[in-house]
């Protein structure tokens, strides 16, 4: 198959971890990339459905307004400066709390 000349040598971000979630909030984060001009947040369901993307210009992004209780998935991908994006990570799952 033909290789996008936009999306090659473009690593994909690393250890993409969610810590910090409570009933409302999560933080997700990722290894940095040195060419990487910003990046790209997918939060979407359980089922992989799509919330929202959301542009990050560090290596870290707080999740904010999601609903307790519920099972979310992220992944993240870099954008270089001419706009060519890595691959998507692996989705990583996590569950909000309950409301206490």
């Amino acid at each position: 198959p033909a290789v996008s000349a936009k999306s090659i040598n473009k690593p994909v971000p690393e250890n993409v971890e969610v810590s910090n979630v409570t009933s409302g909030e999560a933080t997700v984060s990722w290894n940095k990339i040195s060419k990487a001009h910003h990046y790209q947040v997918g939060l979407y369901t359980k089922k992989k459905k799509l919330i929202t993307k959301i542009k990050v210009m560090k290596k870290e992004e707080e999740l904010r307004g999601l609903d307790a209780s519920t099972t979310y998935r992220v992944r993240v991908h870099a954008v270089a400066k001419n706009g060519a994006k890595s691959e998507w990570t692996k989705y990583v799952t996590f569950t909000t709390e309950a409301e206490s």
